[in-house]
């Protein structure tokens, strides 16, 4: 896929949206709805009420037909109301939505994941990825019967207590050798059982474990960074940490809630070849439908196979999701090769666009990328490598950029991520090109976006 050279917009959108039902029923929500949204990460200074979803498309309120680069935050892989999902999902609601009992579903779609994921032993549900994140954590420390657990700056694991801290947007980054977990927001207890350290430092990890290495139960981190800058681990410094684990005794934890069949059908764990001990999904395992699992081998899954660990959840494992999981590997295995030479394709385009614009308009703009999954940073760093990179970042003029974008029909994240999926195509790369270039235009014009 690519975009030829007369398509690329040279002129600015003309489009300007306006949101007025939105605002509307984001005003009457708040009534009642503490923030007016359930997840803050929903909220924005331009309320948009959504209606209806189809393909890479949303239907706000206001009747607007917007290019969704948001997608649920993660789970719509296949676009919004993919058919196959969608009809297995209806099925299930009609044989039955809670079942305090086993199910058929359930043990086939953990034989899926143990068939397709080849450090895959053993499998639980959950309903989120925070609950699956936790889950993992007291897994890791009743196998290892060990407390502390090592975590990367910037790194976001879910809005639970366990590993709810140095968390990307809320402060600023750690500095070598300073080891110390620090809390995003109040209500915390102490994490004195957290250790920190930034991400790509091989020196930091290895003073780390000098320091605590017969006390880590395991090191989590998102093996390819897509929550705070789509940063990926530099050459060697997995397979170091895995050397570090493999000596000590600690487990190897893998957050792919966001990278788990997004980047590939393994995640990102088939994508750079260093496996986990423990894994955990969400998003994209349940297009939409909210389930997470916790994967692992059959020693690092030892605590709940045989142990103390129970796992307990009224919708952990319920019916509804679980028939869209199994619907979801079911697509990947029929599409695989083409969906993610599709999705790399499409995410190529897109980032290859953004980053002309901002050179024409002389934007210090950074586009990290990892497949369908792109981060804009307004920063003059590059590459971006950790936390402390990305946090150079112009948080308010990108969240500016991304408003723009907007009221030019495509809906992003304010923070800067923009991600894409298998309805998005050469249309909506498009589209979502002319809206970056008809944003800037409006930042420039205001006198906002000026070069430093």
């Amino acid at each position: 896929m690519s975009v030829p050279r007369e398509a690329r917009p040279t002129a600015v959108s003309a489009t300007n949206l306006t949101f007025d039902r939105s605002r509307s029923h984001h005003q009457e929500a708040e009534r009642y709805l503490a923030r007016g949204v359930s997840s803050a990460a929903r909220w924005r200074r331009m309320p948009v009420a959504i209606r209806a979803a189809s393909g890479a498309h949303l239907e706000d309120l206001d009747g607007n037909r917007l290019i969704d680069c948001v997608l649920g935050l993660g789970p719509i892989l296949l676009g919004h109301n993919d058919p196959r999902i969608t009809e297995a999902v209806i099925a299930q609601l009609r044989r039955g939505v809670s079942i305090a009992a086993e199910h058929e579903g359930e043990g086939r779609l953990a034989q899926m994941l143990v068939d397709h994921i080849p450090f895959v032993e053993k499998v639980t549900f959950a309903s989120t990825g925070s609950e699956a994140v936790a889950a993992a954590v007291r897994i890791a420390r009743a196998t290892t019967a060990r407390t502390k657990i090592l975590k990367f700056d910037g790194h976001y694991h879910g809005w639970l207590d366990p590993v709810f801290v140095n968390v990307p947007g809320a402060m600023a980054p750690v500095s070598h050798p300073a080891f110390g977990a620090r809390h995003a927001v109040a209500g915390l207890a102490a994490s004195d059982d957290v250790v920190v350290v930034p991400w790509n430092d091989t020196d930091a990890i290895t003073e780390a474990f000098s320091r605590h290495a017969a006390e880590l139960a395991a090191v989590i981190m998102e093996p390819l960074a897509l929550n705070f800058g789509v940063i990926p681990p530099d050459p060697g410094f997995l397979e170091t940490v895995r050397r570090l684990c493999d000596r000590s005794g600690a487990l190897l934890l893998f957050d792919e809630v966001l990278s788990g069949f997004r980047l590939a059908h393994g995640g990102a764990a088939e994508i750079l070849g260093v496996e986990p001990d423990l894994v955990v999904y969400a998003k994209a395992l349940g297009a939409g439908q909210p389930i997470a699992a916790v994967g692992g081998t059959a020693a690092a899954m030892a605590s709940i196979v045989h142990g103390p660990v129970k796992p307990a959840g009224t919708y952990s494992g319920n019916p509804v999701s679980v028939a869209a999981g199994i619907a979801m590997l079911e697509v990947l295995e029929e599409r695989s090769s083409g969906l993610y030479r599709q999705l790399e394709a499409v995410g190529d385009v897109v980032a290859q666009g953004l980053r002309e614009v901002a050179a024409r308009r002389g934007i210090p703009l950074v586009v990290q990328r990892a497949g369908s999954v792109l981060q804009l940073l307004w920063s003059p760093r590059e590459p971006v490598r950790c936390y402390a990179d990305a946090f150079l970042s112009d948080a308010e003029m990108v969240a500016r950029l991304c408003e723009g974008m907007l009221h030019h029909g495509v809906l992003a994240a304010p923070r800067g991520l923009l991600l894409l999926s298998a309805a998005h195509g050469q249309a909506e790369a498009e589209a979502v090109i002319a809206a970056f270039d008809a944003s800037c235009h409006r930042l420039l014009a205001a006198g906002q976006g000026s070069v430093a």
